[in-house]
């Protein structure tokens, strides 16, 4: 998702979430790996009011890999535009 929060503005005044209807973007990405390391993980699935993701059980975890790459956003589209109040509860996440 990609979505701009509305500045500050004067308290007297209505405050809209967000400058644009956050969109939905698809796009490419160029990445070449430099390195990568598997290892043993433990997944820890806490609770928050946005979501229900504490609820799910984890049966077990297979493993983890981290790696280091370098990463190019190439083209991107709009896929969709959503609703801005719909998704207010979401947006904590970050922008751009």
């Amino acid at each position: 998702m990609r979505f701009v929060k509305a500045p500050e503005r004067s308290a007297y005044e209505k405050l809209e979430p967000f400058e644009y209807a956050p969109r939905l973007v698809r796009g490419e990405v160029a990445r070449k790996s430099k390195s990568m390391e598997a290892g043993e993980a433990e997944l820890i699935l806490c609770p928050s009011d946005q979501d229900p993701w504490s609820e799910v059980e984890v049966d077990r975890t297979l493993g983890a890999v981290h790696t280091v790459a370098d990463s190019s956003m190439l083209k991107a589209w709009v896929v969709a535009e959503t609703d801005p109040a719909a998704f207010a509860p979401y947006s904590y996440l970050g922008g751009d």
